[in-house]
């Protein structure tokens, strides 16, 4: 469980830019940990503080290991105890929707990747004509030629 003494650490490595630590120290806990009684009551005296170092940590957070669950979790902070932070709903849904971008970015090439080979294989007859139905990665594929270019197409 996440003490308050665990929490001003990972503020101090926030502060000192120190990434590494702050992020092994980070995800050292469940993002649920971040919502204790002892924890929230720091966050409420130092609410700004806090909120700068949420938005830090969701921009450096690893979108490959980081579930969007636990993206969410973290924004919670803005419903309850940041609540009174200036444009707090702005800045919750703008940390989800940066954090989703770049996690969709990430996962799209690893999948479009995968479909670009299967539409060179020559046994696949309909893998150009499936892969139209993946929303996004279809596009991504028409504009690296991968479509265009399937001779079983």
């Amino acid at each position: 469980m996440l003490t308050e003494a665990d929490m001003i650490e990972a503020i101090n490595y926030y502060r000192a830019g120190d990434d590494d630590k702050l992020l092994e120290l980070f995800q050292r806990f469940d993002f649920y940990d971040w919502e204790t009684p002892e924890c929230n009551e720091w966050k409420k005296h130092h609410a700004q503080e806090f909120s700068d170092f949420i938005q830090y940590v969701m921009a450096i957070l690893s979108t490959t290991s980081t579930p969007m669950i636990n993206v969410l979790a973290l924004c919670d902070n803005y419903i309850d105890l940041l609540a009174h932070v200036p444009a707090a709903p702005d800045l919750a849904i703008q940390m989800i929707v940066d954090f989703w971008n770049r996690k969709r970015a990430a996962e799209e090439e690893d999948v479009a990747s995968y479909l670009a080979l299967l539409i060179k294989h020559p046994d696949g007859k309909c893998v150009a004509e499936i892969t139209q139905g993946a929303i996004g990665i279809a596009n991504k594929l028409q504009g690296d030629g991968h479509l265009s270019a399937n001779p079983n197409h």
